[in-house]
């Protein structure tokens, strides 16, 4: 193509484009409004509920993080006493076999069925730990661990 031929191609469309009435062709065009008044309802909705879920998601996270904290709360406490009767074995070498034979019964209180039979087995775990003949620290902390299990079977049984 030669040079003549394409100036002379402009020069036709540059008198098209004078030619043409753009005065109605701005009237027909939009005006276009990005404040937040002219949002359409509906993305400000979408909107909304995203914050909405969101909102609800951090709520449910929170929940979540509390109950995971009572629940280590709770196992910290209950395991309290394996600190303090496993050292009774130890220690107690002439009652280590009656010592034993406690613990093992304090255990099966959380075998038990019924409400009334765990209160049944944790009152002969107290009996025979108060017949013990050993040192005040040893009955306290037989009592203390079968305690222990008795509150947790309780949580089971309400």
């Amino acid at each position: 193509m030669d040079e003549k031929f394409i100036n002379s191609e402009l020069v036709n469309l540059k008198n098209k484009l004078r030619s043409m009435d753009l005065g109605n062709m701005k009237k027909d065009l939009p005006k276009l409004d990005f404040s937040i008044e002219n949002i359409p309802n509906q993305v400000m909705s979408q909107l909304s509920q995203s914050i909405s879920i969101v909102a609800h998601s951090h709520e449910m996270k929170m929940q979540y993080d509390q109950e995971v904290l009572k629940t280590l709360k709770n196992i910290e406490r209950n395991t309290a006493g394996l600190n303090d009767v496993i050292p009774l074995l130890v220690r107690s070498v002439e009652n280590q076999e009656t010592i034993a034979e406690l613990l093992k019964e304090s255990i099966d209180i959380a075998a038990s069925k019924t409400k009334e039979e765990a209160e049944s087995k944790w009152r002969k775990v107290m009996d025979k730990a108060n017949q013990l003949t050993a040192d005040f620290e040893t009955i306290k902390a037989i009592q203390g661990f079968a305690t222990t299990v008795m509150e947790l079977v309780q949580k089971i049984f309400t």
